[in-house]
């Protein structure tokens, strides 16, 4: 996960594969990784067996936003 328009990473982390059929994953976020509110974009790489890697999604990026807390 990286700011929008930056190219440093926030975020470079692995997730668990809950359903591989269903391209399912869950990632545990670390309290570094929310601390900067902003808008950011996400993808999952996901490295087969054979050593060849994919991204997702293919056709972009995921769209995450921190906010602020209020207290």
């Amino acid at each position: 996960m990286k700011r929008i328009n930056q190219a440093t990473v926030k975020v470079d982390g692995s997730a668990l594969v809950l359903d591989d059929d269903a391209g399912r994953v869950r990632y545990a976020w670390q309290a570094a990784d929310t601390d900067t509110p902003g808008t950011f974009q996400g993808e999952f790489e996901v490295t087969y067996a054979t050593g060849e890697i994919e991204t997702f999604p293919n056709d972009g990026f995921l769209a995450i936003e921190i906010i602020d807390d209020i207290a």
